[in-house]
Formats: C-alpha cells, structure tokens, sequence
C-alpha cells in the first residue's frame, strides 16, 4: 500500500501547487486547517506520518483514530488531485479519460454522449494501437448498445474481431520481451550472436510466436531495446557498440527507418556516438556525427528541436576527447543562447554542468566555480536524483580545492559528509566514501601546514578504481583528479592521455 511519506516526497512543485489548488476548492470542514498541516509536517518531513508528537500537535490528544481519518482523507485528496493535474499526460491517458467520462454519462442515461466519447477514444486508440484499451472501448459499446439502438453490436463484433488479433499479438511481444529480458539477464548475455539467437528461439517456442510476427518492424525495434539494456545493464560496452552498428546495418538495409520510425534512426545513432566515448573511440564517432545531423534534417526536420540537444552534445564530448577544448566551449555556449531563445529550460541543468567542468579543463577555476553555482538553484538541485546531488557536492569539493580555497572546500566537505551521511554507508556509494576520506585527510594536512603522509590511501583508491570511464556520473573523474594533484599535472592533460592510450 502506497503510503502519504511514500507519496508527497514524490510531487513536484507543479504538482504540489496543483494539489493546494485543488484543496482550496474543496475544503469547507473544520479539520480543513488540520488536513493542510498535516500535508505540509510530512512534505517538510518535521514528523513521520505515525509520529505521536503529530498527532497531539493536530488534536491535542493521542487520538490515532481521528489521525487515520485525516490521513485517508489526505491521501484520497491528494490522488485526486494528481488525477487531474495529469488528465492530459499522454495520449493514453487521454483515450482512459474518455472511457470514464463515457462511463459517468452511460450513469446519467444520456446514451447518446457516452458513445460519442467512445467513438473518440476508438478513433485515438485506433490510430495510436492502443489494442488493450480499444478492445475495452469495444465492450462498452457492446454494453451499451443493449440501450442505446443506434449502434449496431455485429459492426461492433467484427470490429472487435478483427481487434483481437492485434491485442493477442500485443500481448505475446509483451511476454515475448520479458521473457527474453528475463533469460538474458539469466544468463548474463554477452552480445554473441548465437546466444542471441539461442535466447530468441527459445522465448518463441514458450509464446507460440511465428517468424512472421517476428518480421514487423515494432517488435524488432523492441527486441533490439531488451537486448541494448541487457547489455548496458552488464556494462559490456564493447558488445554493445558492435551490437548497435549490426543493428544499424541490419535496420537500413532492410529500409526500415522510414518516416514513421525515423526518431528510432536517430535514437540509435546516438547510442552508437555514445558507445564509441565509452570505449574511448572518439575518432571514429566522426562519420556518425554526420549520420546524426543529416538524420536531424530529413523529412522537414520532423525530429530536428527535440534531438538537436543531444547532437550539440554529441559534439562536444567529441571536441573535448579530440583535443579542441575552446571549440567545444564555444559551441556549447552557441547551444545556451539557443535554449534561452527557445526557452528550453530543461537543458540548463546539462549545459552548465558541462561548462563548468570545460572551465576546470581550462584550469579556469573561478569561472568553473561561478558556472557551478547556478546547479544549486533550489528547484533544479532539489529535483536531482540522491547520486547527482552527492556528484555536484563533490565537484564543488574539488573546484575549490582546485582554487586553493581550502577553508571553503572544508566547510562544503563537512556538509556534504553530514547530509549525505546514510548514502556513504552503503556499498553502493563506497567508490565516494572513500574518496571523501582522502580528501578529508588532505584538506586537514592543508590547513595544518603539514605533509600529506596516506599516500597509501591515494595509492589504493587508483589501483582500485583506475579504469576511467567516460560519461559516468562523476563529471569529473576522482582517480583522474587525485592523480593529477599527486603527479603535478593538469587535469585534462591526464584525461588526453588515458583516451590516447587506449
């Protein structure tokens, strides 16, 4: 059961601002006032939802039934409230939408506007292959026609039929991909061709699915998808570059990047750039550079705004592992001025992470710092996952280090040790453990004026982590940037030499 401090830590700012909207509408009793405090105690996590201490602070005794009473209420409202805040989600979201309203006026009687509701969502659902809920639209229809005279149940039965192809099909991709997902992570897949064919061969003969079902293009698409996580899941990126461009061979010739499915031409040719960074093939990400722009601008540019992010950063990563770190720069402060007039908000984040880090590359520190700053906006840090908070705590860290503010850096370190204390326990987050363990020590030396003497810590943090992997979540490396301050070198230059070497 989904509980409100599972719930509220879950709702943006939109939506909470939508559910204090819709509480103003609706509220008229006395425990209106109590109901607010309680959402507002569990959203500012200044008690748990069961605490006793809140209880008594809403009704002034130990009264745990009237507590439930509110929290159920609480809760209804809230569902309530994200129901209609997300009315308009997608598109399916849309075609269920109208399968209520059609149910609400079917209770009214008024026969006619339900099925004028369901013909809409037959048309959407239709033109979407939305075949599950095309087939429960189909039985309302038939649950309606019995009052309604107008509609005519054998149209609506052939109709049907002919639907229920399509869903049986529907349903045995779906089993089909988690079936395969599930044999494939069995087995710890490794990109061989033979194995894959084994896995596929299997799963079909479990669903009874034909070669000819195999053969539409959706679900090979589908299938290539389960395979590339199978394979990032396993972190295989060498598998999975040469995985990706048989895919790409395979998918052109057999000409099925057509209009429709152009934006999966697009997708795949980013994860083919992106798997040569990972393998530190920058060189020969060129060619498909080209690939992914020519791609942008085909069919009128049909895809062009909603990729060209992700081009632009393509060509960055490719600038900075190629040695042209001004250009990549440059270029990315072009892609800014563009959002801006654009009014692409979600690309702040990924711009001025990058350029902060491109400064550090530059050794301009002051300026890597300033550029920082703007990722503690309140909004954007808030809305980070726990990892990414940690990472930019830690950059910070290291950008001050890098300015000799050492004081500062101590104090940032502190923070970050204090509010990050439960995640740095766990053995997930043992690679920043004790890279802050390290840093704490050094830090300490510093300010003390004395001679780092754990050499051995850094030592063993390199050799245990010394496989630098590109595009991680640490904009910048730790071992690289411990290396680079033992070794007296700049940070980039290690960078360059690490690509180069491999």
């Amino acid at each position: 059961m989904n509980h409100l401090s599972d719930i509220i830590p879950l709702m943006n700012k939109e939506e909470i601002r939508g559910y204090k909207i819709f509480a103003d509408r609706i509220q008229f009793e006395n425990t209106d006032k109590k109901i607010v405090s309680l959402f507002e105690f569990i959203k500012n996590k200044t008690h748990p939802e069961n605490d006793k201490e809140l209880v008594k602070k809403l009704f002034g005794t130990n009264n745990t039934n009237a507590h439930y009473r509110l929290k159920n209420r609480l809760k209804d409202d809230i569902e309530r409230s994200m129901l209609l805040h997300h009315s308009r989600l997608d598109e399916k979201v849309e075609v269920l939408n109208l399968l209520i309203l059609s149910k609400i006026f079917f209770y009214k009687s008024a026969y006619l506007q339900a099925y004028n509701y369901l013909k809409q969502a037959e048309k959407i659902a239709k033109a979407k292959k939305y075949f599950d809920i095309l087939n429960s639209v189909y039985d309302e229809m038939l649950a309606l026609c019995r009052y309604y005279n107008d509609i005519n149940p054998n149209e609506i039965n052939a109709l049907q039929s002919a639907n229920a192809n399509q869903y049986l099909l529907l349903q045995k991709t779906n089993a089909l991909l988690a079936t395969l997902n599930f044999q494939l992570r069995q087995n710890n897949y490794s990109g061989k061709d033979k194995e894959l064919t084994k896995e596929i061969s299997k799963a079909k003969r479990t669903l009874n699915l034909t070669e000819k079902n195999l053969q539409t293009p959706e679900i090979k698409f589908q299938i290539h998808e389960c395979i590339k996580n199978a394979l990032l899941q396993n972190k295989d990126f060498k598998s999975l570059e040469s995985y990706l461009i048989k895919s790409f061979k395979d998918f052109s010739k057999q000409k099925l990047f057509n209009k429709e499915l152009h934006d999966k031409k697009i997708v795949l040719l980013i994860w083919i750039i992106n798997s040569k960074f990972k393998n530190k093939k920058p060189y020969e990400a060129a060619p498909f550079l080209k690939l992914l722009f020519d791609a942008l601008s085909q069919f009128n540019k049909i895809h062009f705004d909603r990729y060209y992010g992700s081009y632009i950063f393509s060509r960055m990563y490719f600038l900075i592992y190629t040695n042209q770190l001004q250009t990549a720069i440059n270029i990315l402060l072009e892609y800014q001025e563009y959002s801006n007039n654009k009014g692409l908000e979600q690309n702040k984040f990924n711009i001025n992470l990058n350029l902060c880090t491109l400064y550090f590359y530059q050794n301009n520190f002051a300026a890597a710092i300033k550029t920082l700053g703007k990722l503690f906006l309140k909004d954007t840090f808030q809305q980070l996952s726990v990892e990414w908070k940690l990472s930019v705590s830690l950059l910070e860290i290291i950008f001050q280090w890098s300015n000799k503010e050492f004081n500062f850096a101590e104090i940032k370190l502190a923070e970050a040790k204090r509010v990050f204390k439960s995640q740095l326990k766990q053995a997930d987050f043992e690679k920043e453990n004790l890279f802050i363990q390290i840093l704490s020590k050094q830090l300490k030396a510093k300010l003390s004026n004395k001679k780092f003497t754990n050499s051995g810590l850094i030592e063993e943090f390199v050799e245990k982590y010394k496989t630098v992997e590109l595009g991680s979540n640490e904009a910048i490396d730790y071992t690289l940037f411990l290396k680079s301050d033992t070794q007296k070198q700049t940070y980039y230059t290690l960078l360059l030499a690490d690509i180069n070497e491999s």
